[in-house]
């Protein structure tokens, strides 16, 4: 039934050619599903663990808010994770520095 509505809604050369599939399901590859945006939170919420830091899944964001919220949380989050890592690459030279003194003999 998708493939007759195919082959008389859209293109004709293609869907007249290219045989049956399996569960009749043949669609040309630029009408395929595009997931721009369900990528875009799934990345952001998995490489930020966005749950552990502010208790917000996948489908709280994707569901709840609008693309301009999105982007503002986003900002805030990537900014905020940047700040933790440069304190805690400033403290572990810190460290290594007091290690390096101890080592050597010397005071702290």
């Amino acid at each position: 039934m998708i493939q007759i509505f195919n082959l008389t809604y859209f293109n004709r050369e293609y869907y007249g050619h290219s045989g049956m599939s399996p569960m009749h399901l043949n669609y040309e590859e630029n009408r395929g599903p595009f997931h721009c945006l369900f990528n875009e939170v799934c990345d952001f919420v998995y490489c930020n663990d966005t749950f552990r830091q502010m208790g917000l899944s996948f489908l709280d964001i994707y569901n709840n808010f609008d693309y301009g919220m999105f982007n503002a949380l986003r900002d805030f989050i990537v900014k905020q994770n940047k700040v933790k890592v440069k304190k805690m690459n400033d403290m572990q030279a810190q460290m290594d520095q007091r290690q390096e003194r101890i080592l050597k003999g010397t005071k702290a």
